[in-house]
């Protein structure tokens, strides 16, 4: 007997079934994919990117001087919509 790691349904399986199943049926299994896709995407929205305003040079920690390349100090913060903000 194994406990569903979506549902939490005790399943009984045969000996001929394997040992190493986790989910009770094909759904549940897609289920538990499609929401451990959704929170990785949720993440990832998540993610803020620092943007100088005079060069556009972009770095992912807060900067705590100025630009390297321009040496301007003229940050932005920007919230990454999707992968084509890289």
């Amino acid at each position: 007997m194994f406990v569903c790691e979506y549902c939490g349904r005790d399943v009984e399986y045969s000996i001929a079934e394997s040992a190493l199943r986790i989910y009770c049926s094909n759904a549940c299994k897609q289920k538990a994919y499609r929401e451990r896709k959704k929170r990785s995407n949720s993440d990832f929205d998540n993610v803020l990117m620092w943007k100088c305003g005079d060069c556009g040079q972009k770095q992912f920690v807060e900067p705590s001087s100025a630009c390297e390349f321009c040496h301007g100090d003229n940050w932005q913060a920007v919230k990454l919509s999707g992968r084509a903000d890289f």
